[in-house]
């Protein structure tokens, strides 16, 4: 588990893929947070540096797809550019999109440490408000 109550996430094994669920005060940062657990489910990015940014946007969808989105957005960036989303900044647009943008790091910049992220599966994928906090869970295909 990293970070505090207030907002983080946590890793846990998934047959041959990987669970991660995250929580943060507000929809926009759980998805942040999701991102980090995505992230660290393949590469030791605890001291990485974005060297730069890349910038994204999600079309109006109900949460649980803007997750999805977004984490189907830092893989695709694995895949074309060879580079880790290892922070997230994100606002919501009037019409229920999201904007925002990511800290990338290169691959070549960080450990390995598990396989590569292939996709976000659905099965499983939860996203909602939970008390004071947003909780989400989603299953990536490694």
């Amino acid at each position: 588990m990293i970070r505090g109550p207030a907002a983080g996430y946590e890793l846990l094994p998934h047959t041959a893929d990987v669970m991660l669920t995250a929580w943060a005060p507000t929809a926009e940062e759980c998805i942040t947070e999701a991102v980090r657990a995505l992230a660290a489910c393949f590469a030791d990015v605890r001291t990485a540096c974005p060297s730069r940014t890349v910038a994204f946007a999600c079309e109006p969808a109900p949460d649980d797809e803007l997750l999805v989105q977004v984490l189907e957005e830092a893989i695709y960036l694995l895949d074309t550019e060879d580079v880790v989303a290892v922070q997230m900044s994100a606002v919501r647009t009037a019409q229920g999109g999201l904007v925002g943008d990511f800290g990338v790091v290169a691959r070549s910049d960080v450990a390995l440490v598990g396989p590569l992220p292939k996709a976000v599966t659905r099965h499983g994928l939860r996203f909602a408000r939970q008390g004071e906090l947003w909780h989400c869970r989603a299953v990536i295909d490694v």
